[in-house]
């Protein structure tokens, strides 16, 4: 369930290449878009209740607009992540990634393209777009690299990650498996802290209501081995988009719904780190990062505002809580 993102722009496709320089570059200073935007009295606005369902409508929607977008990709490939996240080219050794919320695969296949010692694990909570990635990964790849992109289906926002994620000897008994498989259980009846080296969430996050988001980070910490971490991009308090919502598709505190019927939330890095810091990680970046880009068509600057963040869990006795 990736979040709808930067590739379009007022309904049009962006012809305009970002960069990874530009996913760091400060064009302008938060707290002066801040300065603007609080006196329009956004965060004032009522909370609409009756727009706020559960998570199977969540699923169902997030379902419906991959159907809607299935023939043509929608979500371009990030590129930029590989130079913006070093530690997924960097490893000296075989790297397993776990991407929460796939989608078409437009993170995982940069990722495999350019680090040959990479093996990805990538759920999301829709049947129909994982099998659109699968197909995507599988036309991308060459013969010799097969067998590094492992997709299954799960909703990260109220299930538990599948237990052979969890430990080494899980994951090389499930391999074995048709790489286009949805894994199921294994039946093993252990569970070790010991699985992933890095977890992906990529404009993943901001799709889930916020009351599911601590037991999202809390299976992403299950997975993890000590010492790895969580590579963190998504939507920023006052991005361009969040002045787009109407009053009444405010259905949360900074939480806004689409007339599709999936979500976006709006993060600050405070927020962001109490989150990941209650679940046991230690936070080693988290910042926003504010870019302007240029709509050259309609001649409108556009400020976008995105949270980037690392986060990591520690070695030792806290690595197991």
């Amino acid at each position: 369930m990736p979040g709808h993102e930067e590739p379009y722009v007022d309904g049009e496709q962006s012809k305009q290449p970002i960069t990874a320089r530009q996913y760091f570059y400060q064009d302008f200073c938060w707290e002066d878009l801040r300065d603007i935007v609080q006196p329009q009295g956004m965060e004032d606005q009522p909370i609409n209740l009756g727009g706020l369902c559960g998570g199977d409508h969540n699923v169902r929607a997030w379902d419906k607009f991959h159907q809607v977008h299935a023939k043509h990709d929608f979500f371009k490939e990030r590129r930029y992540l590989v130079k913006e996240f070093p530690d997924l080219v960097t490893f000296d050794r075989a790297l397993n990634v776990l991407e929460i919320g796939c989608g078409t695969g437009s993170t995982v296949l940069p990722i495999l393209r350019a680090n040959k010692k990479a093996v990805m694990y990538a759920c999301d909570c829709s049947d129909f777009v994982l099998r659109k990635a699968c197909k995507s990964v599988g036309s991308a790849m060459t013969a010799d690299e097969d067998g590094r992109f492992f997709p299954f289906v799960c909703d990260i926002s109220s299930e538990k990650l599948p237990g052979w994620l969890c430990c080494s000897s899980c994951i090389d008994s499930s391999c074995h498996r048709p790489k286009y498989d949805f894994y199921p259980e294994n039946g093993n009846q252990f569970h070790c802290v010991n699985g992933m080296d890095i977890v992906t969430m990529i404009f993943t996050l901001s799709a889930i209501p916020p009351q599911y988001m601590h037991h999202v980070v809390k299976e992403c910490f299950s997975v993890l081995k000590p010492g790895g971490s969580i590579l963190f991009r998504d939507y920023g308090l006052y991005d361009m988009t969040m002045q787009r919502f109407s009053a009444r598709q405010k259905v949360g505190e900074r939480l806004y719904q689409r007339c599709d019927g999936t979500y976006s939330y709006f993060f600050t890095p405070d927020v962001l780190s109490s989150l990941f810091k209650d679940a046991g990680f230690v936070e080693e970046e988290n910042h926003f990062c504010c870019v302007e880009l240029k709509n050259h068509q309609k001649q409108i600057a556009m400020k976008r505002v995105w949270i980037h963040a690392k986060f990591v869990k520690p070695d030792g006795p806290a690595a197991h809580t």
